[in-house]
């Protein structure tokens, strides 16, 4: 069993991470560990990974289910694998590939994961239980491109759970209530912003955790955890690795942590109780073939794939630090903006490749923030409502979400705040680094409200537990930063009076 560092502070566990990557600098950019993908650089459609689930069908502990179907009929499929050692399940990790189409080394290394427990290559440890959803969007993986059939990118639905495909998931982890989940992407290596000065990405993958700050507090640092935990074992594979930072390049340029945001797979999944990560691996897309390196970043990912399995030491550890996290309750405040910032003076060495040579180089990145900053907050309602003009809508959307609500079948007075939608700034903020989206409002104080027959009303104190209540706010709270309404669908429901159609109840 490998060693662990006890849990320690974000910025103590962010100077492990920073002085690990001064020892990967003799790794040159096309250094290449042996291949150990059975595709060889040949990318799984989803009809030919239909062939190779079929495969599974005898296989002792597997099992293969459909889930749902993507926009053009498609079907989602997952498959379960239980240890050959019989014992009361304590663990279920789910892992989850090619939610966008276009990004192919996680679905993969899924693939060639399942593959090995299958032909006995690989032993899940007792009480380990695997969930695997290798392709979430297979009409993006047949089209080869990051965006569903409907033209919607997944990975920006878990909130909105507009599209099949992510209600999909949302169903299936609310029923399977994993210990971790983890999302497989890839980022573009060789992306012009990095070329134009000639240097290429330094990191071939990156891993990071969950990071909203509506989940409970200590979970951002849980999955920091894990993701210094595999600096050692990475660099003795050979592997160039981070944790997942996103931007662009240094000096001037902010380089950060990504969304804090609840829209994402790996923060949406973790209101449902386990742990979410993110693995990014890096694909030269401006190569002559850029799937050339696939069974390097598939032997990269197994690398992670495999701790996230079998390490049921830490996984045991995880288990029990979310058990205490989840049943915190909520704090008499609620985060409506946060952001990623730095506040120590100095630059950071930041590597990068230098493509004239291959050889990696620290440059001095001025703006690297990876510290989480929460800039404004609103207190906390007793809980929130919904007109019955708009019940429908919301209805639906709060049930795809396993939030309970009452319909009122008669009139009900209550007290609630009001939130004026000032404006949406869709366009990037270049200053702040901030996304487009911003919901930009106004509360309005509290007062009498009398709500109609047909109204929606979630009462926070009656909903089963804290981490239901968490996902409650995430949906409905309407004055978080990147809130529903910067989407047209939820905007269309704000009329002429710019109110947004959920009220804050703040007492009945």
């Amino acid at each position: 069993m490998l060693a662990r560092p006890a849990l320690r502070s974000p910025a103590a566990q962010r100077r492990g991470i920073l002085a690990a990557l001064g020892s990967f600098l003799l790794i040159a950019w096309a250094a290449a560990p042996a291949a150990t993908a059975r595709a060889e650089g040949r990318v799984t459609t989803s009809a030919a990974m239909e062939e190779r689930l079929a495969t599974f069908a005898g296989v002792p502990g597997f099992a293969v289910e459909t889930i749902g179907e993507s926009v053009e009929g498609i079907p989602i499929r997952a498959v379960v694998a239980i240890p050959r050692a019989r014992m009361a399940v304590r663990h279920r990790v789910l892992l989850v590939g090619a939610q966008h189409g276009d990004e192919h080394a996680g679905k993969e290394a899924i693939l060639n994961l399942l593959g090995d427990l299958a032909a006995g290559d690989l032993l899940l440890p007792p009480g380990v239980e695997l969930h695997a959803i290798p392709m979430a969007n297979p009409d993006g993986v047949d089209a080869d491109r990051r965006r569903n059939a409907a033209g919607f990118d997944l990975n920006r639905d878990h909130a909105l759970l507009s599209q099949p495909e992510t209600r999909a998931l949302h169903a299936y982890a609310a029923r399977v209530r994993p210990t971790v989940v983890v999302d497989c992407h890839e980022f573009t290596r060789d992306s012009g912003s990095y070329a134009d000065r000639g240097w290429g990405e330094w990191p071939l993958i990156m891993l990071d955790g969950a990071n909203s700050p509506l989940l409970p507090g200590g979970v951002l640092e849980l999955g920091l955890g894990w993701v210094e935990a595999a600096v050692e074992p990475m660099a003795e594979a050979g592997f160039a690795y981070q944790r997942y930072l996103v931007g662009g390049p240094p000096p001037e340029n902010e380089i950060r942590p990504s969304t804090l945001d609840a829209d994402d797979a790996r923060n949406g999944l973790s209101f449902f109780g386990g742990l979410g990560f993110i693995i990014e691996s890096g694909v030269k897309r401006s190569a002559g073939d850029p799937q050339a390196d696939l069974p390097e970043r598939v032997a990269a990912y197994r690398v992670l794939l495999d701790r996230f399995v079998t390490d049921t030491e830490r996984l045991e550890e995880t288990r029990a630090t979310l058990a205490r996290l989840h049943a915190e309750p909520l704090g008499e405040t609620i985060v409506t903006n946060a952001l990623w910032a730095r506040t120590e003076p100095g630059a950071v060495p930041y590597p990068v490749v230098d493509l004239a040579s291959g050889e990696t180089v620290r440059v001095p990145a001025l703006r690297f923030a990876t510290e989480r900053v929460i800039k404004g907050q609103a207190t906390k309602p007793a809980g929130y409502a919904v007109p019955a003009a708009h019940a429908e809508a919301w209805a639906d959307l709060l049930a795809a979400h396993a939030v309970p609500f009452e319909r009122l079948e008669e009139p009900r007075s209550v007290s609630a705040e009001a939130t004026e939608l000032v404006r949406v700034e869709e366009a990037y903020d270049p200053v702040h680094d901030r996304y487009g989206g911003r919901q930009v409002v106004a509360g309005i104080p509290a007062a009498e409200v009398t709500l109609d027959v047909g109204s929606l009303l979630v009462d926070l104190a009656a909903l089963p537990d804290p981490l239901t209540r968490r996902r409650a706010v995430a949906v409905l709270e309407p004055r978080q930063l990147y809130g529903l309404s910067q989407w047209p669908r939820w905007r269309a429901m704000i009329g002429d009076d710019r109110l947004s159609p959920v009220l804050r109840v703040m007492a009945e």
